[in-house]
Order: structure tokens, then C-alpha cells, then sequence
């Protein structure tokens, strides 16, 4: 009963540590998605845009590829509240969309 326990409150102990990072992140090169599983890196170069799709109850957030793929962005909800740059929105797809369109713009690339 003790061993079980403890392995509980180990799971308990990683998962909220691990909830702490997840969900989309910005850099130099790209977006990350992570989860608590993994993560997932998207070069701006090969994003061609964002979109989302409701499904159920859930509005999902996707990154689409230049190959015409699409990726669902883990932990990320469209018309949830998000803190982004220290300010909070709920249309995180346009934000992305204007993250992209500005990387390309800096970069000289062609929308």
C-alpha cells in the first residue's frame, strides 16, 4: 500500500511540474508544442499558417505545414485565456498567424 502511494504522489509531483511547461513556446526558430509526454518543434519555415476546428466541446489549434499537413498544438484551446507576452488573449491562432507574418516580414520571405 505504501509502495503504491508513493508511486501516485511521485506521478502526482512530475505530471504538475511537467503541466508548468506545457503548452505552445516561441523562439528564434520556431514554436514548440509540449505536452507531457514530449514535445513537438515547428521551424517557422515550414509553417504556412494556424488554424482551428471545433470538435465537441473543444476548439482545437492547429499548425499548418507547407507540405499541406496539419498538426493539432497540444494543450492550446482556441477562445481559451492564454498569456502570451505578458498580455492575455483567447484568439491564440491570430497571434500565431501575426508571429508568422512577422518572422517572414523580418526575413524578407514571401507571405
Amino acid at each position: 500500500m505504501i509502495a503504491v502511494g508513493a508511486c501516485l504522489g511521485v506521478i502526482a509531483v512530475w505530471a504538475n511540474a511537467l503541466a508548468i511547461s506545457a503548452g505552445v513556446h516561441e523562439d528564434e526558430d520556431g514554436i514548440v508544442s509540449r505536452s507531457l509526454f514530449g514535445a513537438k518543434r515547428y521551424e517557422w519555415s515550414d509553417l504556412a499558417g494556424f488554424d482551428h476546428n471545433r470538435r465537441g466541446n473543444h476548439d482545437y489549434v492547429y499548425a499548418r505545414l507547407a507540405d499541406g499537413s496539419q498538426h493539432r498544438l497540444t494543450n492550446v484551446l482556441q477562445g481559451q485565456r492564454v498569456v502570451w507576452d505578458e498580455g492575455q488573449t483567447k484568439d491564440i491562432v491570430a497571434i500565431l498567424s501575426e508571429r508568422l507574418a512577422q518572422r517572414r516580414a523580418s526575413r524578407g520571405d514571401p507571405t
